[in-house]
């Protein structure tokens, strides 16, 4: 498959398994494309969001030949579905669940930046708070901070880019 800049991919099963299993047979380059690649941003994005990825096509071309990914159509914003997401066809993810699901896929999948101690803490913040978006954004903002100080200024930028998308298109269901 040619890579565009306006191709789209989501993880298969096969790939949320791998970064949840923290799959070592996975090398540390296609991981690191594996882990940015959320169903929503095409190709160009993913780009902007990692500029430093000189070898991105190539990654996202192996990641597909391995079943890692696949490429999807731009999906439609709706009422059920504000963000465009395809994390499934028929379940409506709540802005609560894809912060704790960036915070576990994205962090959880590599222990080199950061600790199961860690990972636990974030998680809570955003799982405690109350589920309306001002809690969320004071929440997902002090993870941000944390995360900024305590892993890595990159990795928190792109967090950050990905889950203000989550919050600015609000929704509880």
């Amino acid at each position: 498959m040619e890579i565009t800049a306006k191709n789209i991919f989501q993880k298969t099963e096969i790939g949320h398994s791998a970064l949840l299993s923290r799959d070592t047979a996975l090398p540390f380059m296609l991981r690191r494309t594996l882990i940015i690649v959320d169903g929503i941003a095409d190709v160009a994005t993913l780009h902007s969001k990692a500029p430093l990825y000189e070898d991105l096509d190539e990654s996202l071309a192996l990641l597909i030949e391995k079943g890692y990914i696949v490429p999807v159509e731009p999906t439609v914003v709706t009422k059920n579905n504000p963000t465009g997401a395809t994390y499934t066809d028929s379940e409506t993810i709540s802005t609560k669940q894809r912060l704790l699901h960036l915070i576990k896929v994205d962090l959880g999948s590599n222990k080199e930046f950061c600790s199961q101690k860690n990972l636990e803490k974030l998680l809570s913040r955003i799982d405690e708070c109350d589920n309306d978006k001002a809690a969320l954004t004071a929440a997902w903002s002090r993870c941000i901070k944390i995360i900024n100080l305590t892993i890595d200024e990159k990795i928190a930028a792109t967090l950050n880019e990905s889950g203000q998308q989550y919050l600015h298109n609000f929704s509880k269901t």
